[in-house]
């Protein structure tokens, strides 16, 4: 198996792809199990963590869709971005293909539901906001669950898209300066974006992408000298110094000035995941009412 740049698709991806077959069962009976194991465990040590950067998200859909309520999180693991949702009044559901993972959201209450995407759609435009929050990087059609998830939005709702910003600058830097491999690789990983792929990709889909940002740099730490790819415990302390720099802005009330910070790296191509928020196009006679905040 080998890593293309596909020009049909416009990103890169693993060639040949493995089956539906082989996702299901890897989904279902290992990856929480042998892939990820602790990570349950860590969702819980991190929650004011990512309610945190969770919230951030909320409050840009809310920003950009006012009346924005009905929410679906695609691929949602323990449930950790559905709750601040459902502590906030949204109306949350999501959907889960590993059994273990969405036994722990169902267990706090959530809606969830356990199978593929395509087997739990809702009704056709209901939704305002449809999440793929590290999902897109796993599935073997992204830009086709991207148009369905499409047909499942209002006119002018929003995709919101977390995916691992590879084949970066930082990156490149680490490659050809000091000595690293594609360490960024991962055996669960079908599909590989940056902000320029990913960006087009959503244009592609007729998305009009309101929203770019990043998250926090992690190859910084690797250019300073602090080689965590050779070492899992280095990388557990790297990333705990950058939660409590995050945290101190949370703390402080600067989120703002985060957001700005991870905005103007988005704008360079730098940061470890790529985050955007597209809209799917208002039918024609709505653009002006909506331009007016009238609807």
């Amino acid at each position: 198996m080998e890593i293309i740049f596909c020009k049909h698709c416009g990103f890169n991806h693993v060639d040949p792809l493995p089956t539906e077959e082989e996702l299901k069962a890897l989904y279902e009976n290992e990856y929480y199990q042998k892939t990820k194991p602790g990570f349950l465990d860590k969702s819980v040590q991190e929650e004011h963590w990512l309610n945190a950067f969770h919230g951030t998200l909320y409050k840009k859909y809310f920003e950009l869709l006012p009346k924005a309520k009905k929410i679906l999180d695609v691929g949602c693991g323990v449930g950790e971005f559905m709750q601040l949702g459902h502590f906030n009044n949204w109306q949350v559901s999501g959907i889960e293909l590993s059994p273990v993972a969405a036994q722990v959201a169902i267990n706090k209450g959530l809606d969830v539901k356990v199978g593929n995407f395509e087997d739990h759609l809702p009704p056709r435009e209901t939704l305002d906001v449809v999440h793929f929050g590290n999902v897109l990087e796993h599935v073997r059609h992204p830009v086709g669950m991207i148009k369905i998830a499409m047909t499942l939005l209002k006119p002018g709702g929003l995709i919101s898209v977390i995916v691992p910003n590879d084949w970066n600058p930082l990156q490149e830097m680490l490659i050809s300066g000091a000595d690293f491999g594609r360490y960024w690789e991962h055996e669960t990983h079908l599909n590989y974006f940056n902000f320029d792929t990913l960006r087009s990709v959503l244009k592609r889909c007729n998305l009009s992408v309101e929203y770019e940002s990043s998250t926090f740099p992690m190859e910084f730490f690797l250019l300073m000298g602090h080689d965590y790819v050779k070492d899992p415990q280095l990388g557990h302390h790297c990333h705990n110094l950058r939660m409590n720099f995050e945290r101190t802005f949370f703390a402080t009330g600067h989120d703002w000035l985060l957001d700005r910070i991870y905005r103007a790296l988005a704008s360079e191509g730098i940061g470890r995941h790529c985050v955007m928020i597209a809209r799917k196009a208002l039918p024609s006679h709505e653009v002006a009412a909506y331009r007016d905040g009238l609807c």
